[in-house]
């Protein structure tokens, strides 16, 4: 049997040898070098998806946190000082502008000093039936008054129209002058407004069913362009009233509000 030369030995052991460490190198360096790198472009890919989902609902929820924010302000509170009929007469109303209901309404009603100090049972609720009476005889008079006022401001102008449009005439033809008077009075009489029995029968009708919207207890529950409202007296002419109020909206988030300071939101809804 030949031998194998001596340098084809070493070439064939070198040849094994190159072949082991390039598989070893394989095994060893790149292939999990390859599996990192496409582990870490996974990874980088899912984070990226991870952010623009994250992003779209951070975008989706401050869009729904400005829509409800939006319509928390539309639940207003306004005062209203009755001081037509008394300086201690005040007109208090919650209104729901908005276009969800809103339930669980919680109000307080907080009297102030003239310092900003707080008065404790500072106020009582007005008689709606002599609230009522006492608005019909402070307003007929009124109402009479601004009626005769108008009656004289119109009659004003319709004599000085009367007085342009007989300038206008032919002063040396007196027959043409009496002609247009004549056709002015005719056309333009005097007006005389008066309050007569049934103008002021309704108008009572009409104070005393506003009188009775007013409410002893506040609403719990506004549905869209809903109001409740109250009638109170302070028990001095210095004290001013201020609203503080709770409500849910339909979504089940719980707001905080006054009449001087807009909507907070204080709770989020159960899940």
């Amino acid at each position: 049997m030949s031998q194998i030369p001596v340098w084809l030995q070493i070439t064939q052991s070198t040849a094994t040898t190159v072949g082991v460490l390039l598989a070893l190198w394989v095994a060893v360096w790149r292939e999990p070098r390859k599996a990192r790198d496409e582990r870490d472009s996974r990874a980088r890919q899912a984070e990226a998806e991870r952010e623009r989902h994250d992003a779209q609902i951070a975008a989706l929820r401050q869009a729904e946190d400005e829509r409800l924010a939006a319509q928390a302000r539309r639940i207003v509170p306004a005062i209203f000082p009755g001081k037509i009929i008394s300086n201690t007469l005040w007109n208090l109303r919650i209104d729901n502008f908005s276009t969800d209901a809103v339930s669980d309404i919680k109000i307080d009603i907080i009297i102030r000093d003239r310092n900003g100090n707080t008065v404790p049972h500072g106020y009582r609720l007005a008689n709606r039936s002599s609230l009522a009476e006492i608005m019909v005889n402070a307003f007929l008079p009124e109402f009479s008054r601004a009626m005769n006022a108008a009656e004289v401001r119109f009659n004003e102008f319709i004599e000085n129209m009367r007085t342009a449009i007989l300038s206008l005439a032919d002063p040396n033809d007196p027959q043409q002058v009496a002609a247009m008077n004549a056709d002015l009075n005719a056309k333009v009489p005097n007006v005389k407004l008066e309050l007569n029995e049934q103008t002021a029968a309704i108008l009572q009708a009409q104070v005393r069913h506003a009188v009775q919207t007013l409410n002893d207890e506040w609403r719990t529950i506004l549905a869209p362009g809903q109001f409740t409202a109250m009638a109170i007296e302070t028990t001095l002419p210095e004290y001013t009233p201020h609203l503080q109020m709770r409500f849910e909206d339909s979504s089940g988030y719980r707001w905080e509000r006054t009449d001087t300071e807009g909507p907070k939101r204080i709770h989020e809804p159960m899940r």
